[in-house]
């Protein structure tokens, strides 16, 4: 009897740490980064201003999801606009942080095509009521490469400083290690929540979003450092 009175305790416990840790904990955490270049805002320079956009525009869509939520409706449809206004603000990032004029205009073509192709998908795939998971991957594949790109490319080993006091490569780190990681995420998301929903078993998806949750921390936790380390430099 207290056995199954400590099972049922538990079972609850989780489940209410895991919509507490995903609906509030993880989205809040965007503040952080937030603050830190607000801090800053009048010696920010053109790409970082254009994270600190980024940021707010996803706390607001975060903000909206969690409105929604509260309201049971179905959310899913945000992450068709969450894509469109990530993918066009990152791909600004890295256009500023481009040297060479063919890598700027490739990027700036990107920047129009890829959200075209975004209305596409919704339009004729992927509705409202599912996870864009097409987009999703390939911005995935996108922002993992012009990282790794930027590195090998752009970054001048010969300067008297540590990878580590870098700001920009924190950020880099933070958008490599969330678009890599949460890149079969993305593949087999409406998968999942199709079969979840059919065996009403919701345990494998709650361990799988709890994982990306974790990673979109981490991100925001990498954002903060190097938006610390450039407060730093800014003293």
């Amino acid at each position: 009897m207290f056995f199954l009175a400590g099972c049922l305790a538990f079972r609850i416990a989780v489940v209410t740490f895991y919509k507490v840790y995903i609906a509030y904990l993880v989205p809040s955490s965007i503040l952080v980064p937030i603050i830190i270049l607000l801090q800053q805002y009048k010696k920010l320079t053109v790409i970082y201003k254009i994270l600190l956009g980024y940021l707010f525009l996803s706390a607001c869509i975060n903000a909206a999801g969690i409105i929604i939520g509260l309201m049971h409706y179905s959310n899913l449809w945000l992450f068709h606009i969450d894509t469109i206004v990530e993918s066009v603000l990152l791909l600004f990032f890295f256009k500023e942080l481009q040297s060479d004029t063919l890598s700027r205009r490739i990027i700036t073509f990107i920047t129009y095509f890829f959200p075209l192709a975004c209305i596409v998908n919704l339009v004729l795939f992927q509705a409202a009521s599912k996870i864009n998971t097409y987009p999703r991957a390939i911005e995935s594949i996108l922002f993992i490469f012009l990282s790794i790109n930027y590195w090998l490319k752009e970054y001048n080993s010969e300067e008297n400083i540590t990878w580590a006091e870098y700001p920009v490569n924190w950020v880099l780190g933070g958008i490599l290690l969330y678009f890599s990681s949460s890149f079969c995420l993305f593949v087999f998301s409406n998968f999942l929540l199709t079969d979840a929903l059919a065996h009403r078993d919701f345990n494998l998806l709650r361990i799988i979003w709890s994982v990306h949750a974790t990673l979109l921390l981490v991100m925001y936790i990498f954002f903060s450092i190097g938006f610390y380390k450039l407060k730093k430099q800014h003293a």
